[in-house]
């Protein structure tokens, strides 16, 4: 049996997050990527997983550029899988759920009148 052939990394800015917790970016070559392991903001090596003509997903092996509400994850062997949430400052995970939400809303035609769902205690 052989192995199956890796490709290298590619470097992916990334944008936003979305549901269930990738990244969101572009690559180099113009299609957009879908990140596990990365934040808005960051830039990224991405071991490519799956390739399709106008998109493509992978995980990120290297953070280029961090953004600035990375945090270490509590199970770093583990969290893709469990909580890929766990890299991001929960303030910013609670406003980032928000976000992909209202996004849902607007595309589906819905119209939701939000409150914060994160307040921070004074």
């Amino acid at each position: 049996m052989g192995r199956k052939n890796k490709s290298l990394p590619v470097k992916v800015l990334v944008e936003k997050l979305i549901h269930g917790g990738q990244g969101l970016g572009v690559m180099q070559d113009g299609r957009k990527c879908f990140v596990w392991g990365a934040l808005p903001n960051e830039e990224v090596m991405v071991q490519l997983t799956k390739r399709k003509k106008d998109w493509a997903e992978g995980y990120a092996v290297e953070v280029i550029v961090p953004s600035e509400n990375r945090v270490v994850p509590e199970e770093p062997d583990m969290y893709l899988a469990t909580s890929p949430w766990q890299i991001l400052r929960y303030e910013k995970e609670a406003i980032a759920k928000q976000a992909i939400l209202e996004e849902t809303f607007v595309r589906e035609g819905v119209d939701v009148s939000w409150q914060p769902f994160y307040q921070q205690a004074n």
